[in-house]
Order: C-alpha cells, then sequence, then structure tokens
C-alpha cells in the first residue's frame, strides 16, 4: 500500500511540478527532483529516538516479565487448589483474588505504555516529516521518498539526503537544549 501511494505521490508530482524546461523540439518537459532517505539508518542514528526506544523497550520487559510471573503464580495457585477444592480456604481464594488483581493491573499498565509510545512515534515521524520538508524546501526537492529496509522502494538515482536530516534534527535539539 505504501508504495502504491509513493508512486502515485511521484506521478502527481510529475505532472503538478512548476519547473518545466523545452526540449529541442520545442515540446514542454518537467524536471523533477528526487531525493529519499532511510529512516532505518536516521532513527538509529537519531539520539532523541534511539533513546525513547531503549526506555519504552526497557519498559515494555520488565512489565511483560511481571506480568509472566504473575501469570505463573496463579496458574501454580489455582493447580494447587484444583486438587484439593474441598479445601480451599479464604487466604488462598485472597491470594488468588489479589493476583489476578496485579496481573489485571500490570495489563493495563503495559496497555498505557504502548498508547504512550504510539503517541511519542507518532510525534517523531510528524518532527521528521517537518524537517524533511526543510531540508527538501532548501535544496530544491520536489518529492523525497522513504527508502529503508522496513519499507523498501525501487529507486534510481535520486540524492539520498538521510544525513542531512539527521544534522537539522540534532541542530534543532541543540537549539532546544540550550534554552
Amino acid at each position: 500500500m505504501k508504495k502504491i501511494v509513493v508512486v502515485a505521490l511521484i506521478l502527481i508530482s510529475s505532472f503538478c511540478s512548476t519547473s518545466c524546461t523545452k526540449t529541442e523540439s520545442g515540446n514542454t518537459s518537467k524536471q523533477l527532483n528526487v531525493a529519499y532517505i532511510n529512516t532505518d539508518n536516521l532513527l538509529k542514528k537519531w539520539e532523541k529516538y534511539r533513546d525513547l526506544g531503549d526506555k519504552y523497550i526497557k519498559d515494555r520487559d520488565k512489565y511483560i516479565k511481571d506480568r509472566n510471573d504473575l501469570a505463573s503464580k496463579v496458574k501454580r495457585l489455582r493447580s494447587d487448589m484444583e486438587g484439593n477444592i474441598s479445601e480451599i480456604n479464604d487466604s488462598q481464594k485472597k491470594e488468588l483474588a489479589e493476583l489476578q488483581s496485579q496481573h489485571q493491573t500490570l495489563t493495563t499498565e503495559l496497555q498505557s505504555l504502548n498508547a504512550e509510545w504510539s503517541k511519542k512515534r507518532t510525534d517523531i515521524v510528524n518532527e521528521l516529516r517537518d524537517i524533511a520538508s526543510e531540508v527538501a524546501k532548501e535544496q530544491k526537492i520536489d518529492v523525497v521518498i522513504d527508502n529503508s529496509e522496513s519499507s523498501p522502494v525501487i529507486e534510481y538515482g535520486g540524492e539520498d539526503i538521510t544525513v542531512d536530516i539527521l544534522s537539522k534534527l540534532r541542530e534543532k535539539e541543540d537549539k532546544k537544549n540550550k534554552k
């Protein structure tokens, strides 16, 4: 689907481009300046994203481990209780209810963490788009294509502006940190 959108953008841009030149035969042809970025490489090298991603993975893994540990305890307790249904006491019922409550709390917290990460990723993608737009305008580029391993596009030619965007992102972060 993403490839179709990219192709459509290229076609639309080629028809809408205001940059026209005349050929020797007098016909008008349009020049389209195309560049590409590799967002996978960009995100690996961009400290802000990398730090956020590392923190998210660490927090997520902790929630998952804690939740799995609780699930194991619940399973063991249920197993112990099944063999002795007539001997289940109030403390075992209370323990089971408490473990299930803790498990549900961890599940809810993990869902919140995932939602928060999703929002942060959206903010980061929007920031990348803004910077890519700035770099494209500065370099008079009509179309910027994402050519990364996670969303590969077959491209021929074009200029790789990944480093320019990373530089601009870092420059923006430095300005923010100095304020």
